[in-house]
């Protein structure tokens, strides 16, 4: 199934929620994702991912696809990691090149999708906050003016919090019309990768 989804090319947005959705499904039981499927799950999520980065949103219901397949990719990213911490727990023979592969495609597809959710997004405006069983993902964009002691809390979680410096610290020119992107992510399983 792992090998027919990459095979799909996304063009759409609704294509793209199709996707994520599907991928989300059959990544759900990650006991079942074998050292290979994780591999090909993994890039699998990071090629539509990246498609998110080239779709075109036309209107409000196309941003709202494009909010519910990152949040479907993203629970489809926790899924594959918590496989991948599984199968290293029991299986100590799988190559460090797959699990390699694996953490950098994940990250990828994080970073994709945390661009995905950046495009159009207005500044100070309420941040996003997408979490699962095994990790957390934060975006927000701030006008430098608001940045000053700004706190960074994930309500409902056991991230960690932290209040922004000052923008001249951060040599941020405090034009008004200037923004900040903040990204930020959290593994919450208790291995790491």
């Amino acid at each position: 199934m792992l090998t027919t989804l990459s095979a799909v090319n996304v063009t759409s947005v609704q294509t793209a929620l199709q996707m994520s959705e599907v991928l989300k499904e059959i990544t759900h039981r990650s006991e079942e994702l074998s050292a290979s499927a994780q591999v090909e799950a993994s890039n699998t999520l990071k090629d539509v991912s990246a498609s998110l980065l080239t779709v075109n949103t036309k209107d409000s219901r196309d941003d709202q696809k494009l909010k519910d397949a990152a949040n479907y990719l993203f629970n489809a990213v926790s899924n594959v990691l918590q496989a991948s911490v599984q199968t290293r727990a029991v299986n100590t023979s799988v190559p460090e090149a797959e699990q390699s592969s694996v953490s950098n495609q994940l990250l990828n597809t994080v970073e994709n999708l945390q661009s995905a959710l950046l495009f159009g997004k207005e500044p100070d405006d309420e941040p996003m906050v997408f979490t699962t069983h095994s990790a957390t993902m934060y975006i927000n964009r701030l006008q430098t003016e608001s940045l000053d002691g700004t706190a960074i809390n994930i309500s409902n979680s056991s991230s960690a919090s932290f209040v922004l410096p000052t923008a001249s610290s951060l040599s941020v020119s405090g034009i008004d019309d200037d923004t900040v992107d903040i990204r930020a992510s959290k593994q919450l399983l208790s291995d790491s990768i």
